[in-house]
This record gives C-alpha cells, structure tokens and sequence, in this order.
C-alpha cells in the first residue's frame, strides 16, 4: 500500500486550543474540508466534525496523542472517531529519521508553518511529513525488513493497551512489516545494537521492554 492509499484512510486534523478552549478546527477527509473558527459552539462544531470523520478509518496528525485528543476527550469523551486508531507523525518521525529526529517540516514538536493559525494547512502539512516518513521507511525495509517488522511489534504490543495507537502498528503492516514473537524481536534487537551497547546491559533490560513497550 503506497502512502497515498493509506492517507486516502485518514481524517488530516489539526486544533488551535489554550487545552481547555477550542479556537480554530481544521480537517480534511476525502478531499473535503472542515474548518471552524472565531465564535461558536463548541459542542455542536464537534458534533459536525464527528460526523465529517464518519468514513475515515484511522485519524492522523502532529502530536495529537499528547496535544489534540486529549483536549478533545476532556471537552466531549463520546465523539465516535476518538475510537478510531491514530496516526501520530511525532512517534513516526524518529524512526523514519534517526540521524535527525525532526524532520525539514518539525521542530520542536511542531509543525513548521509558513501562515499563522491555520489547521487546515497544519492538517495538510502532516500528511507531507508522513508521506516523506514512508518514504523513509520503505528505503529501510528494502535494505532489511526485519526493522519494520520490530517496529510493528512494539506499535502491536503498544495497542493492547491503546486502541488509539494501534494505527501507528497498521502503517508497519502497510509496508509489509511481519507480525514477529518477542524472540524475534529480541534478535532484532541485539543484532541493530551490536557495538552500539553493553551487550550485558542489553541482554538484561531488552526483554522488559520488549514486553512493556508502553513503559
């Protein structure tokens, strides 16, 4: 499945909030736009936005595990599409870009803008950082599927515990990653950080962390 095919899936979302109040909304999903701003009801602008995600899939963005969605869930828990798996571009960009964490588009947790308050180029403008993050990772399995596959095992043992990221395990899957056991996982591991770490170290902490990755 290529990037575009998987974003086809996602509701792009974006807030402008104080992380009690809401100012600005911005979506898109399916070529559409949701945008909501100035003064309205916060309830019934969120009640028109669950029903604008109600074909999506997954829900995508920048830093919404820690930033978006908890505002959203504080202000109304029973929004359909908080069940709705999650793609976060913050949890992705590291391992797409190891030497350099933040990508040309991030810094510092967020996005690099190039208008003020404005969601829906936001929303946007994550899509592009994914796209440029499968990219990456599609170079990496080419060269060894076997990191893809132990990213998608710590994204599926993450998601045991989280619906929400299970969406980050099903880009793996996307790619072509394998589902692996946590013995795999361990040999993975050991073999991307020989002459990188303490191999006692390693062997002593991998499998407590292999098995907790939410920890």
């Amino acid at each position: 499945m290529t990037a575009n095919e998987f974003l086809d899936k996602c509701l792009l979302l974006d807030l402008e909030t104080d992380g009690s109040k809401l100012y600005h909304i911005g979506a898109v999903y399916s070529g559409q736009v949701f945008e909501r701003k100035g003064r309205f009801d916060t309830q019934t602008v969120l009640k028109e936005l669950d029903s604008f995600a109600d074909g999506a899939e997954y829900v995508l963005g920048h830093n919404l595990l820690g930033h978006d969605l908890p505002v959203l869930e504080s202000l109304a828990p029973n929004l359909t599409f908080l069940q709705k798996p999650v793609v976060d571009t913050l949890y992705l960009s590291p391992l797409a870009f190891p030497e350099n964490p933040y990508h040309r588009l991030v810094k510092d947790y967020k996005l690099v803008r190039d208008s003020i308050n404005d969601p829906v180029a936001d929303a946007r403008l994550a899509s592009l950082v994914f796209g440029d993050q499968c990219a990456s990772f599609i170079i990496m399995g080419n060269a060894n599927i076997d990191i893809l596959s132990f990213y998608r095992y710590c994204f599926e043992q993450n998601s045991r515990s989280s619906l929400q990221s299970s969406g980050l395990k099903d880009v793996f899957i996307a790619l072509g990653a394998s589902q692996i056991t946590e013995n795999d996982a361990f040999a993975i591991f050991q073999k991307y950080t020989h002459d990188r770490a303490c191999e006692t170290a390693v062997s002593m902490v991998s499998f407590k962390y292999l098995l907790h990755p939410d920890k």
